[in-house]
């Protein structure tokens, strides 16, 4: 696997290290930082020449390097007196002291991937994983995080029952909304196709089907016709 979208959680500098290692692209939020006073990001931080410039223009070197965690950081600490008369104050620093940055062991990496967050590409990934990931919610409520069979091969066919329903339910619904303007007979006829089609999957049901039928029932209710309920077999 080349290329690993996720969300913000993927996205700290320990995980991204381990992604960079292993020769694979990670595409993650870098997480957002509290709200009230100035981001980090708006801080120009120049790795080459160990130089921190804050919006207003002032600068501060990098300290000396501290083991953690995660590797070795620094900080670029601005002095107290240079704050005190600077006019971004109320919105940089909340104490008394000067303004601190803190220097990422992987912030390299880190700022890649803000400057990738800004591109047409990262957002193009974002919506694949969004897609994902509503489809796996929608077979949640489903029932999946649950079996209601003993085996692996009931199991599976709950999965894929579950499956269609979601699938159909999301082209129904599509159908539905284009033939908002046409006649009423063309959305009946294709509720019925699909529900037919779903009804063709529980001939290869295994023995006892009221799951079968339970999901029948939410497919149903999702396209507003009345349920078909089998008899178990």
């Amino acid at each position: 696997m080349a290329k690993t979208i996720g969300d913000c959680a993927y996205g700290d500098g320990g995980t991204r290290k381990a992604f960079a290692e292993a020769g694979r692209e990670l595409v993650a939020k870098v997480p957002r930082r509290p709200h009230g006073q100035l981001s980090k990001d708006e801080f120009e931080i120049d790795l080459e020449n160990h130089v921190v410039t804050c919006p207003a223009g002032h600068q501060a070197t990098f300290s000396r390097a501290s083991s953690g965690r995660e590797g070795c950081s620094r900080t670029a600490a601005y002095p107290a007196g240079i704050c005190a008369s600077c006019s971004l104050r109320p919105q940089c620093v909340k104490g008394k002291g000067g303004r601190t940055i803190t220097i990422h062991p992987q912030e390299e990496l880190l700022q890649a991937a803000r400057a990738y967050q800004q591109t047409d590409d990262f957002r193009r990934d974002n919506l694949a994983r969004q897609v994902v990931e509503h489809r796996i919610a929608r077979l949640a409520q489903l029932g999946i995080r649950k079996s209601r069979f003993f085996g692996r091969t009931k199991t599976k066919f709950q999965l894929r029952m579950a499956a269609a329903v979601a699938n159909l339910t999301l082209v129904w619904n599509a159908a539905a909304k284009r033939a908002q303007d046409s006649s009423s007979s063309l959305v009946s006829s294709g509720s019925d196709g699909a529900r037919e089609w779903l009804l063709g999957l529980q001939k290869r049901a295994p023995s006892g089907c009221r799951a079968t039928n339970r999901i029948l029932a939410k497919f149903a209710t999702a396209s507003g016709s009345a349920p078909r309920i089998l008899a178990p077999r």
